[in-house]
């Protein structure tokens, strides 16, 4: 084994969370890799966030606070740009780390030796956990998959325990499916990536509402490097009423709609050539997951008839050509035209989901 012992900085962006923060500071601490720094940056809180962090005194702990609230994609830039060590990891304020997470990613950076670890992206499986810490359901990569799908408890640890060894992909082979299918193998909490990496394209994107990690990922994953995925829930990503899946739900923005536009439209069309992937292939999968599964089905699920209109009203906008020619996007704006009875229809509208295969979420994005 090599004498290479990395150096980890585990970078908490925080806004209001002072009903978690503290569980998520000890989490990061509780690690049995000693080589770490945790570096904090509050985004202009109005609740006791800062109280609870200023209660830690640990020297491995910076804090930075804003002055004002500058939105989460450029709180996210300014805490990675505050990182001293050699790997980074982004972890949100709610959610936890389990105390062998830095060790499993110290141990794969090590096998690759030191040169080669500067080019390795590792991530694991994930559980999800309710707003009390009690879990959910586990987000993992199944046999024969490349992009982590949701799975039952009792079904993701048999899995898990079934095929336990790390498994090796080539960082195209992982945009190539996030391209296609827009879902992704590294969650936004369970990604480790090289400083080095971060620096050469330049960070997150501040651009965006809430999906900067998506846009990050694109591009430090241009640079093919090994990905490691760890098949062990190393992190835990929590559920919650005042989430931002949540929050832009309460508010009627079409936040990840946007995100998922924009990125059809900037994604650069040189990558898309190498990895053999059309604009056009790219631009059918943000229907078909982002605005279909992820976006109108979510919102009838949860009895928002006007927000699924409003979905099925800007895809209409963006793409109309792709759109008004899919008889999916027709039979579900059928449904819709019904007004607020397409709420009721819930029932039918899961029925024929199924039968057109739309019905599968966005896995792995903090959104």
């Amino acid at each position: 084994m090599s004498a290479f012992h990395p150096s980890f900085s585990i970078c908490i962006p925080n806004f209001n969370y002072a009903r978690y923060i503290g569980e998520t500071i000890q989490s990061a601490l509780n690690q049995t890799w000693d080589n770490f720094e945790i570096v904090i940056c509050d985004n202009a809180s109005t609740d006791k966030s800062m109280e609870v962090i200023r209660s830690f005194q640990d020297p491995r702990i910076r804090v930075f606070e804003n002055p004002r609230n500058i939105g989460f994609a450029a709180n996210v830039q300014r805490v990675a740009s505050e990182a001293r060590n050699d790997f980074m990891i982004m972890l949100s304020s709610d959610d936890l780390m389990r105390g062998d997470a830095l060790a499993e990613y110290a141990a794969i950076l090590r096998e690759q030796g030191e040169e080669r670890a500067h080019k390795t992206v590792c991530c694991s499986a994930v559980e999800r956990i309710d707003e009390e810490g009690r879990p959910k359901q586990i987000d993992m990569i199944k046999s024969g998959q490349i992009v982590i799908s949701p799975a039952s408890l009792e079904t993701g640890y048999r899995l898990l325990a079934e095929n336990p060894a790390n498994q090796k992909f080539s960082g195209h082979d992982v945009l190539r499916a996030m391209v296609l299918e827009w879902r992704t193998t590294c969650g936004f909490l369970a990604t480790m990536y090289p400083r080095r990496l971060f620096q050469q394209v330049g960070g997150y994107d501040m651009t965006t509402w809430i999906w900067p990690d998506m846009l990050f990922l694109d591009r430090i994953l241009a640079f093919n490097p090994d990905v490691f995925y760890v098949p062990k829930p190393l992190f835990q990503y929590r559920e919650h009423r005042s989430g931002q899946n949540a929050q832009a739900m309460g508010a009627g923005a079409l936040k990840a709609e946007t995100d998922g536009y924009m990125r059809t439209v900037n994604f650069d069309g040189k990558v898309l050539q190498e990895l053999g992937v059309t604009r056009d292939q790219m631009i059918k999968g943000y229907l078909n997951t982002v605005i279909l599964a992820g976006g109108i089905v979510v919102a009838l699920e949860a009895g928002a008839w006007l927000r699924a209109l409003r979905i099925w009203l800007f895809a209409a906008s963006l793409y109309p050509n792709h759109w008004l020619s899919d008889p999916r996007a027709i039979a579900i704006g059928a449904l819709l035209t019904s007004g607020p009875a397409a709420t009721p229809l819930e029932k039918s509208l899961r029925q024929l989901a199924r039968r057109i295969n739309i019905l599968h979420h966005i896995r792995g994005f903090r959104t």
